[in-house]
């Protein structure tokens, strides 16, 4: 401006007569040709201002493709946003043959490839010595040509060996000293049912499953079938495809799987150690970790500011809150040199052939091993690579469980914090939340039934419970029938978790982000960076896409049918609606309207 303003003083000099220079026209088109390039410059840097930087590590690369490619962007996400989430993946992922796929299917699939992988790469010298014998169990199922060789004779020697004769006696007068093999066999099925629920992982153990040969199966239908000329059966097409199906799955590949899911069962740790060991950071751990001090005192923050509960009983919640120790990936002793090894001490008394194997495990482990001993009670029972959370009530506390198995992309390692706590931060805050929901809040924080309640608060509390049944008992599913609905009674304890667990994650996320963004007094740059093809989200609207990314799932409605009657938690595409319509954060990051179906204006919320 300076120039210019010098350059007219001398453009006027002239025009007055007061100078006869001239100014050379080169000057002028000098000065215009540096006034367009600075403001080409500005242009320049204020684009280059507003442009948000990408992150373009391996973990984001990966987090845009599989959420870009499991959203409907052309459904509005303030009416429908499990549908906008997730309307893609439906589209993609066809139902498998359990009757649904699903982000947590999806992620279990990868740990089961991977654990055959391990078993079927056979033992190692430097492997621990019950990694070597799960190598050996799992070798010794899939031998069908030994195990046909060797017949029933294992069998019927550990059956006289539990004093039950070979051949159960039937219509037949006890005599004197002989064995009532009924009430034997009763012993038996009962000790293998304690034994079970001791020892086995509560998420590896699958359903039951009886295994016939064709010939005993085709007698048994003829005993039933002796008087009957002819019966009604239903579903028949299913019941082909479903005798097809396991006739297939006996014969092949299926075979190895089921063998590695025994192998599972029976040497979980063992399983766990190996895997970890090869697939899993543990800098992971010590990420999840710092989310759960962060829900921890999002919680406390929540139970602070409620206007509903007299300060007393907020001081037992608070100390109740003090109290659960949450078990993040796994125990520490797991990878202590020779501690896995420890505590198989009696692993010599398992080896021989896969019968004696499976019987020996159980009655070895059940008589051997105290959990006590090796001061291991925080993961009684628990695989370490399940895809799942836990909650539990114990004699030993009050311990949610987040295994390393669920530590892992969709619910983290998603490559930014938003995704992070709007996803596993979700998860965490949910195991919290069970504490006090409609069974939790009637323990007090040493684990005992106890009312630790004033009649006041209770009632308040038991009004918002209220709310939350009737608002999720509206939930309709027509593709199961026109007047089937959710049943709010059945899952208002994972309901309460699932709201009380998002508000949890949204506070923890903007604690975190303070840290990043505060030093002192002084106010920072935001470094957290957007995910590539999906700049134009702002980071609280991604948080909500990591949500509800991780409940997309593609089911059937005879699976849905069915689930809904015996399953506590409410379906996948309930949990997201219900959860963001209550979240007053998501209406405002998605600006939906009041009196839209994701912001209506009466919201329930208990935490």
């Amino acid at each position: 401006m300076q120039e210019i303003e010098i350059e007219s003083n001398e453009e006027k000099k002239k025009q007055d007569g007061s100078s006869s220079s001239v100014v050379p026209v080169f000057l002028v088109a000098g000065v215009l040709i540096l006034l367009v390039l600075a403001v080409l410059m500005g242009y320049v840097l204020v684009s280059a201002a507003k442009k948000p930087e990408l992150c373009l590590s391996n973990d984001c690369i990966a987090s845009a493709n599989r959420i870009i490619s499991s959203m409907n962007k052309s459904v509005d996400p303030c009416d429908n946003f499990y549908e906008f989430a997730c309307g893609g993946y439906i589209d993609s992922h066809p139902i498998s043959d359990t009757g649904a796929s699903s982000r947590f299917g999806d992620l279990a699939e990868v740990i089961d490839y991977r654990v055959m992988r391990i078993l079927d790469g056979g033992i190692f010298p430097s492997m621990p010595e019950t990694v070597k014998q799960v190598i050996d169990y799992y070798h010794k199922c899939i031998d069908k040509d030994t195990l046909k060789t060797i017949g029933v004779e294992p069998m019927l020697k550990n059956i006289e060996s539990l004093g039950l004769p070979k051949i159960p006696l039937q219509n037949t007068k006890l005599e004197k000293g002989e064995i009532d093999a009924k009430k034997a066999a009763k012993k038996l099925f009962d000790l293998d049912d304690r034994l079970n629920n001791t020892i086995f992982s509560r998420e590896d153990t699958k359903p039951a499953e009886t295994w016939v040969t064709v010939a005993e199966l085709q007698d048994m239908t003829d005993r039933l079938m002796a008087n009957k000329d002819s019966i009604k059966v239903y579903n028949l097409p299913i019941i082909n495809s479903q005798i097809s199906k396991s006739i297939k799955e006996s014969v092949g590949g299926h075979w190895k799987l089921r063998c590695s899911y025994m192998a599972r069962q029976v040497f979980h740790n063992a399983v766990s150690y190996e895997y970890l060991t090869r697939y899993f950071d543990n800098k992971t751990v010590e990420k999840t970790e710092v989310m759960v001090h962060d829900i921890h005192d999002a919680f406390a923050q929540l139970i602070k500011g409620l206007d509903w509960m007299d300060e007393q009983t907020k001081n037992y919640a608070l100390e109740k809150l003090d109290a659960i120790k949450p078990n993040v990936g796994y125990p520490k002793w797991f990878f202590v040199p020779g501690a896995l090894d420890e505590r198989n001490f009696f692993i010599k008394d398992v080896r021989g052939d896969w019968l004696k194997m499976n019987l020996n495990k159980f009655v070895v482990t059940f008589k051997k091993y105290d959990d006590f001993r090796f001061n291991d009670t925080d993961w009684l029972g628990i695989s370490k690579i399940v895809v799942n959370a836990f909650y539990t009530n114990s004699l030993v506390g009050i311990l949610p469980d987040l295994p390393a198995g669920i530590l892992d992309a969709p619910f983290t390692t998603n490559g930014l914090p938003s995704l992070n706590y709007g996803a596993i931060g979700a998860v965490i805050g949910h195991e919290f939340t069970h504490g006090f929901d409609n069974h939790g809040h009637t323990i007090d924080k040493h684990g005992k039934k106890n009312n630790w309640w004033s009649n006041e608060t209770l009632a308040k509390f038991d009004e918002r419970v209220q709310c939350m049944i009737d608002q999720y008992n509206k939930f309709h599913f027509p593709e199961i029938g026109p007047n089937v609905t959710l049943n709010g009674t059945q899952t208002i304890n994972e309901n309460i978790a699932d709201n009380g667990g998002m508000r949890e994650a949204l506070i923890a996320y903007d604690m975190f982000k303070y840290r990043q963004t505060h030093d002192g007094s002084d106010v920072l740059p935001d470094p957290e960076p957007y995910l590539p093809g999906l700049s134009e989200y702002s980071h609280k609207q991604l948080f909500f896409l990591g949500f509800g990314n991780m409940w997309c799932k593609n089911t059937s409605p005879n699976y849905l049918e069915r689930i809904m009657k015996i399953d506590v938690h409410s379906p996948g595409r309930e949990r997201v609606l219900g959860t963001l319509a209550n979240t007053k954060e998501f209406a405002e990051a998605w600006k939906c309207p009041e009196g839209s179906k994701m912001n209506p204006a009466d919201k329930c919320i208990v935490w």
